[in-house]
């Protein structure tokens, strides 16, 4: 692929996550007053908030059946088209179902945009395909980190909670036409080489490829579980004050930026296996850490550690999937991206399920249980990957 339109992909991928990240913080953040503004109660509001899995499963679909035909970087664009006209949609929303439509939409283009990254990634990359995922990511990180200040800002009053939706509308058709230089790029060939790292044989590519379908379903459980219930936990459970438990969100995306910003030096070096054995065991000691800490200074730090072993893991586990799968990259990763559904919704409705009728402290444990099953996982690939190396 031609320098011109590599660069094209990779500032669309990460215009895209950057506004992807933004939005969706936006709307937790800015979710109090919108209830208010709409009329609407908490039981609507969780309907909204279930598009995101929903949006993401259309998403899945509409590339198994269209995917081939579209090619990565038209989607792409199209994914960048949907999601300006959702969130000036959203800005313009002032009816419950104008706004669960618009949030859908806006869910279903974000789903297109974490699919064709990484289709789109599998072709412009061949070597560095986890560090350039990793970058992607890391605008989404950034997006979330100055998102809950700009919602502080221009959040005057109820009815201003539209703003941070149309600057990102705005900022989204910037990236919008930027993209549509993608137009005449070929899609090029998506079908995957064998690769070196992982063993060889069919039948076990295809573990490889359930333990990632596994892998991603509880790392992206543990993690929205985690982000979600993190300042009612650190609220209600630790007794903080609400307003510095309000901040803890930030610290812990602050240390996943920190850590894919840093995996883009580390990752092809140690290996992918190895770097995520690394970061789920700083995810658990971390997590471990604020269960039993009572200092609210040493729970930031803590909480910070977790979201850096948080870190690598999505795009490393969708590298990991690309180099070693035998399937098309467009029907691997729909399948990823409906795995990683799953497990936000799964883990979303447990904790809050558990939380109610035996308290927060028991249902933020489902976090732990999750992140020793994926130790389970990631060593399981690495011992792959070591036995693999010694057969070549």
């Amino acid at each position: 692929m031609a320098k011109k339109m590599r660069k094209t992909f990779l500032f669309t991928t990460m215009g895209g996550f950057f506004n992807f990240g933004f939005s969706a913080i936006a709307f937790g953040s800015a979710l109090p007053a919108i209830e208010k503004s709409l009329n609407i109660d908490h039981e609507k509001a969780g309907l909204i908030l279930a598009t995101s899995s929903l949006g993401f499963f259309s998403a899945a679909f509409f590339t198994m059946i269209f995917g081939k035909k579209l090619g990565a970087f038209k989607s792409l664009t199209l994914s960048m088209l949907i999601n300006t006209v959702a969130l000036f949609l959203i800005t313009g929303a002032r009816a419950f179902l104008w706004l669960f439509a618009s949030y859908l939409l806006l869910n279903f283009g974000n789903g297109l945009l974490e699919i064709d990254s990484g289709v789109g990634a599998s072709i412009i990359e061949k070597e560095r395909r986890g560090s350039i995922l990793n970058l992607m990511h890391s605008l989404y990180a950034l997006g979330a980190i100055l998102s809950p200040v700009l919602v502080s800002l221009f959040l005057k009053s109820e009815s201003d909670w539209w703003m941070p939706f149309f600057i990102a509308g705005l900022s989204n058709a910037f990236v919008f036409i930027f993209s549509i230089r993608l137009l005449p790029a070929k899609a090029g060939p998506t079908k995957k080489i064998e690769d070196p790292e992982m063993v060889k044989g069919s039948g076990k590519r295809d573990t490889v490829f359930w333990l990632i379908m596994i892998g991603v379903f509880l790392y992206v459980g543990y993690e929205v579980g985690f982000s979600s219930w993190l300042s009612a936990y650190i609220y209600d459970v630790k007794e903080l004050d609400l307003r510095l438990a309000a901040l803890f969100p930030s610290l812990l995306w602050l240390g996943l930026l920190v850590g894919r910003l840093l995996a883009g030096i580390f990752l092809e070096r140690m290996g992918y296996s190895k770097s995520m054995l690394i970061l789920t065991s700083i995810s658990l000691f971390s997590f471990l850490g604020v269960l039993y800490a009572k200092s609210g200074i040493i729970m930031s730090l803590l909480v910070f550690g977790v979201g850096f072993g948080f870190s690598a893991m999505f795009p490393t586990l969708q590298a990991v999937l690309l180099r070693g799968s035998k399937l098309d990259a467009e029907i691997s990763v729909s399948a990823f991206t409906f795995a990683a559904s799953l497990g936000a919704t799964f883990s979303s409705y447990i904790i809050g399920f558990v939380g109610k009728f035996f308290g927060l402290g028991a249902g933020i444990l489902l976090i732990l249980f999750m992140i020793l099953l994926e130790m389970f996982v990631v060593i399981s690939l690495y011992r792959r990957e070591i036995i693999a190396s010694r057969e070549i």
